[in-house]
């Protein structure tokens, strides 16, 4: 697990796999408002601030986009999909990959 900005860095690198969660802004808000006990309010200005930090880092130091899907292998939306099944998925993932270089998982 890397984050800022692993997938431009290993974009080529043959054994990374990169993975985006993804969820409706209602769900990361209130996921957001259980874990840290704040407010509406508080927990829209925590979002906005973390979404544009993202955002500026990845465009400032790599010239891209977080939010462009081919930066990754795989894009799951924990909004629509368990918690459970996106860990299954990227399990199974990993495995092909590691299948289809044959390197060992």
């Amino acid at each position: 697990i890397m984050g800022r900005g692993g997938q431009v860095l290993l974009r080529d690198h043959p054994t990374a796999l990169h993975i985006q969660i993804v969820a409706p802004r209602s769900y990361r808000l209130q996921v957001i408002m259980d874990r840290y006990g704040l407010d509406k309010r508080a927990a829209q200005h925590r979002l906005r601030a973390s979404d544009r930090a993202r955002f500026d880092y990845l465009r400032r130091y790599h010239d891209a986009d977080w939010l462009d899907p081919t930066l990754y292998h795989l894009v799951l939306n924990t909004g629509r999909l368990a918690v459970e099944a996106a860990a299954d998925l990227i399990v199974a993932a990993q495995e092909a990959q590691a299948g289809e270089s044959g390197r060992p998982q």
